[in-house]
C-alpha cells in the first residue's frame, strides 16, 4: 500500500514544482529529492538520495521532470521473512 501512495506522490510532485512559478532553482534537483525521501519516510519507507532518481527535460515553465525511486523492504508474516523489490515512477510527459 505505502508503494502505490508513494506513486501518487511521485506524480505530484513531478507536476507541481516550484519551477514552474518560480520557487526552486530550475538547475538543482537536490530539493526536489530532499521532498521525495521526506514523503517517503511519511509512508514508512527509507530511502538514501542515491535511491532518487530526479531527470529534468527543458528549462523553465515548459520543462518537465520525471522522478524514479527503487528499495527493498523486508517483510516477514507469520515467521516467514523475504524482501521484496519496489519501484516507483512519475509518468513521463
Amino acid at each position: 500500500m505505502a508503494d502505490i501512495e508513494l506513486q501518487s506522490d511521485l506524480k505530484d510532485l513531478s507536476s507541481l514544482t516550484g519551477t514552474r512559478i518560480g520557487l526552486v532553482d530550475p538547475r538543482s534537483t537536490d530539493p526536489i529529492r530532499d521532498q521525495v525521501i521526506e514523503h517517503a519516510a511519511q509512508r514508512g519507507i527509507h530511502l538514501e538520495p542515491e535511491q532518487v532518481n530526479v531527470e529534468r527535460d527543458g528549462e523553465g515553465k515548459d520543462g518537465t521532470i520525471s522522478i524514479s525511486t527503487a528499495y527493498d523492504a523486508n517483510m516477514n508474516v507469520s515467521g516467514c521473512r523475504w524482501t521484496i523489490h519496489f519501484t516507483a515512477a512519475s509518468p513521463r510527459s
